[in-house]
């Protein structure tokens, strides 16, 4: 499906302006309108940012890690139903690395894009362990693995891979009761009202056996996986009632803390993290160096090679664990960046006009598959491409539109130039755009066929098994204001971040 990142990032921007000033709306019809023009003014969007997403190095495959030993022969009966893409294909490289990793006990740190199986990586070696425990009779209740997510959206995603794999192995390896629980602020006091709450959000769906839903549940057997989040941890160690998951019998087993898109505990939030983790630790190890096994995961913490000893020493005092990171030396590096195959950009014998794009785009939308490949000859033979190249493409691409556009534009300058541009990292569309125009403020219509030019380069792709000319996506950050201030001195002045005092030193009110 075709993009444009301008009109959706300005879609976007009126419809959270909306949302914004209707939930807040200020009784106040000066300050009201005050609000309504900062926020016009304010810097709520990050984007739309370009990344060029060729894949990922492979790795072993799991049987490897399986025939090594690494991995208990145990997970081979239920992993590749509940992970099947990893039946026939091979792990990523820093899925392998990751995971010999962690199995070797090293804290590690995975820092790789979205939907490159960074949950794979901890969730593996978590369900490696509990097999191993119950291969020798020892999985009672309790904690091992904590998963921390900043929000519950993020905790939500995770319940329900949790779920898939619990159904799975019911069927497959029904001996073998491994259990998980959700405790964040809506989860139900009783059984009853768990079974009743999963219920009404999964209608026709019965629940797991292993999953228990309620905080009575989670409090008299503490599950072996426990998903929460920071706000929630806080309570937990506070309250007598939640004890059990801390202390007593049911807490010398806990073995994994997994601290999900670590990024964001930088500054004060930082801190206040690292003081919750050493609090955790002083409960269920007496903050013994090495009992807790530590594990983040962020798509966004390593950008520059150099960045990599930075991470370590960040996740150093994050974690209160030791992270290393050696460059010269395989086995003490902690840190693991997904590392993607580089494109072979080849040299260009094309220069297409810009407007044959937006002509194509508009065509490839419009057109019918019958008529589609017609349609790209007959544009392309009006905007100049020689006739030679036409016909030697159409001949190779057995009647299919896509291959016929990727022939022609694989050797177009501004399509390589533009791989150039992303071979660096993601960039801004604002940026890419004037770099392929050659202008620092280029028009509405140069950003339209710009956007073309992307739109046919993700289409265009050699067979419907390959990649595209261009693996793409578009990234938009939208970040909330911290609250609404004011200033009333010397005239009403509205600001959606906080601060105590005006430029000009007056006082300013929450």
């Amino acid at each position: 499906m075709a993009i444009d990142p301008i009109k959706l990032t300005q879609n976007i921007k009126e419809s959270y302006i909306r949302y914004l000033t209707s939930a807040l709306r200020l009784r106040d019809t000066k300050l009201r309108r005050l609000f309504y023009q900062e926020a016009e003014k304010f810097w709520f969007i990050n984007g739309p940012i370009l990344e060029a997403t060729p894949p990922f190095k492979n790795g072993c495959y799991l049987k490897d890690l399986i025939q090594e030993k690494l991995l208990a022969e145990r997970l081979e009966s239920f992993i590749y139903d509940a992970l099947p893409y990893l039946r026939d294909n091979p792990l990523y490289l820093h899925q392998e690395k990751a995971l010999r990793k962690i199995l070797s006990g090293c804290n590690v740190v995975i820092a790789s894009g979205t939907s490159s199986g960074k949950t794979e990586c901890f969730l593996i070696p978590i369900y490696n362990y509990l097999l191993r425990e119950h291969k020798e009779g020892k999985l009672t209740p309790g904690v091992r693995a904590l998963l921390l997510y900043p929000m519950n959206a993020l905790a939500n995603d995770q319940l329900r891979r949790l779920r898939e794999i619990a159904r799975i192995m019911e069927d497959k390896a029904p001996d073998v009761n491994i259990t998980f629980g959700r405790y964040v602020g809506d989860t139900p006091e009783t059984k009853e009202r768990g079974e009743e709450q999963f219920r009404h959000r999964n209608p026709g769906i019965e629940p797991v056996k292993s999953e228990l839903l309620s905080r009575e549940e989670m409090r008299e057997h503490p599950p072996h996986i426990l998903i929460t989040n920071y706000a929630m941890l806080e309570y937990l160690l506070l309250r007598p009632k939640d004890s059990p998951f801390f202390d007593g019998e049911y807490a010398k087993n806990w073995k994994f803390l997994v601290l999900d898109e670590a990024h964001i505990y930088s500054g004060a939030s930082g801190i206040e993290m690292a003081m919750l983790i050493r609090r955790l630790k002083d409960r269920v190890c007496k903050n013994m160096e090495g009992d807790l096994q530590c594990i983040a995961t962020s798509a966004t913490l390593v950008k520059e090679e150099e960045d990599f000893s930075k991470v370590a020493e960040f996740a150093t005092k994050l974690f209160g664990e030791r992270f290393e990171f050696e460059p010269q030396n395989s086995q003490r590096q902690d840190v693991i960046k997904g590392e993607r195959i580089k494109t072979m950009v080849e040299k260009s014998t094309l220069n297409c006009p810009a407007q044959l794009y937006s002509q194509l785009d508009k065509i490839i939308r419009e057109s019918s598959e019958d008529s589609l490949l017609e349609q790209c000859y007959k544009v392309c033979e009006k905007f100049g491409i020689p006739e030679n190249i036409l016909n030697e493409s159409k001949k190779r691409c057995n009647g299919d539109a896509r291959r016929f556009l990727y022939e022609i534009l694989s050797r177009d300058e501004k399509i390589l130039k533009l791989k150039r541009i992303l071979e660096e990292g993601a960039k801004k569309f604002e940026e890419c755009v004037k770099q392929l125009v050659d202008k620092n403020n280029p028009s509405d219509e140069e950003r339209q066929c710009i956007t073309s030019l992307v739109n046919i380069a993700v289409w265009a792709r050699p067979d419907i098994e390959s990649l595209p000319l261009l693996p793409a996506r578009y990234h938009l950050f939208v970040r909330a204001p911290e609250g609404i201030f004011v200033s009333f001195y010397p005239e009403p002045k509205i600001f959606l971040e906080r601060r105590e005092l005006t430029d000009d030193g007056y006082p300013v009110f929450e």
